[in-house]
């Protein structure tokens, strides 16, 4: 009996393929959202994946390059997308096969079938052994004399013709079409990356500047001076808007540059906090938190750049000014400052991808984000020799900043 795993975020769809398939026999789980999907992957073995692409918490895209690195289990993809250009790009992804919405049941178990024919051997035996080697073909672990290494997509997409046909010789050009093709998946990828920060970073500097545009023109008709300085204000605070997108866009790139580096010297952080805690303390207490300061030793000092660490202070409590509610406790704990706040909306929050760049959690970011603000706090404590992570307890925001001696 084949193991099967659905993710899929509609109801109906998710229980009617379930319902499908299991009166056909197969062993059937079920996922409603990427996050819950990825949690049950981990979890239990499955033969295949019928995914779908539009996902809360992790996209079907990310989910499948996440599995990629360590499975070939067969993904059958369920899309409303059915252009020749997106059917290629899915398969390039690492997608076996694709069904477009909307499809007949019928259809879909005959691809499942398929699937699990292409994939029968490596269901009976999941291995392939040669003299003193064993690869595994669902984990794409290799051992050689029972020493286990963990191969990337690329190192097994050479190994394996190898393994399967280990006495006969291969010629350059075999072996350069298969190094190629992994060449050109991760060209696809790299390219579909770009345009993705492209198009984010084109809507955050687009959404400031139409709401000044649209201002300025209504100043322009306008003869009364209430209204005249009323949109002055407005058009003033979108480009200040503008401005800090700018500046975090600067700061990121930079920070991404391999050469880039943080001259770091023993300092105290106590000082550095109060001074963004008065910077910010009107805007704190105006959007209702209660701040909180706890310091074991408010002389300790950290290993750290002092604009770098004035920085990530001022992001982190922006973040929960923003984003949070009721209060905002920040405490040192040894070499750890812990920032700590309500969130409302916890339960949409991927805690794995908070600190990727332009991740904006449903309802938790307003227009007025970049989405930049904790992936630059990321790469100022690593570019610092330090660590940033995060966890969510109930509806508790919790970012900890381990910081070097």
């Amino acid at each position: 009996m084949a193991k099967i795993l659905i993710i899929e975020d509609d109801t109906d769809i998710n229980n009617m393929i379930a319902e499908y398939l299991s009166e056909r026999n197969m062993e059937v789980e079920q996922a409603f959202s990427g996050t819950e999907g990825k949690l049950l992957w981990q979890m239990k073995d499955f033969d295949l994946l019928i995914l779908d692409l539009m996902l809360p918490g992790m996209s079907g895209e990310e989910l499948t390059a996440w599995i990629r690195k360590s499975s070939q289990v067969p993904i059958i993809v369920l899309t409303a997308k059915d252009a020749l250009e997106n059917k290629i790009e899915l398969l390039g992804d690492g997608a076996d096969d694709y069904l477009t919405k909307p499809f007949a049941l019928e259809e879909l178990w005959m691809r499942v079938q398929v699937q699990l024919r292409h994939v029968g051997a490596a269901l009976e035996q999941k291995t392939i052994s040669y003299k003193e080697w064993t690869i595994d073909l669902t984990s794409m672990c290799l051992r050689v004399h029972g020493e286990a290494i963990n191969l990337t997509a690329h190192e097994f997409a050479i190994v394996e013709p190898f393994m399967r046909r280990p006495k006969k010789v291969f010629t350059k050009q075999e072996i350069y079409e298969t190094i190629w093709q992994q060449v050109r998946i991760q060209q696809e990828r790299a390219s579909n990356e770009l345009k993705y920060t492209i198009s984010c970073i084109s809507h955050d500097i687009r959404t400031p500047l139409t709401g000044a545009a649209g201002y300025l023109e209504l100043l322009l008709k306008t003869t009364d001076p209430i209204k005249q300085k009323k949109y002055e204000t407005i058009i003033q605070e979108r480009l200040q808007d503008l401005e800090k997108m700018l500046d975090e866009l600067f700061l990121y790139t930079k920070l991404s540059q391999q050469e880039y580096s943080l001259e770091c010297s023993p300092i105290q952080p106590f000082p550095i906090l109060c001074e963004v805690m008065a910077d910010y303390y009107e805007r704190i207490t105006n959007s209702g938190l209660e701040p909180n300061i706890s310091f074991l030793e408010e002389s300790v000092e950290f290993l750290a750049e002092p604009e770098s660490l004035k920085r990530i202070f001022r992001n982190l409590i922006q973040n929960a000014i923003s984003y949070g509610s009721e209060y905002l406790i920040i405490e040192q704990k040894e070499e750890r400052i812990l920032f700590r706040n309500r969130v409302q909306t916890g339960e949409s929050i991927d805690i794995t991808r908070i600190f990727d760049r332009f991740y904006k959690a449903d309802h938790s970011r307003h227009d007025k984000s970049s989405g930049l603000g904790l992936s630059i706090v990321k790469q100022l404590m690593e570019k610092m020799g330090g660590m940033v992570d995060a966890a969510l307890d109930n509806e508790e925001l919790i970012i900890s900043l381990a910081f070097r001696k």
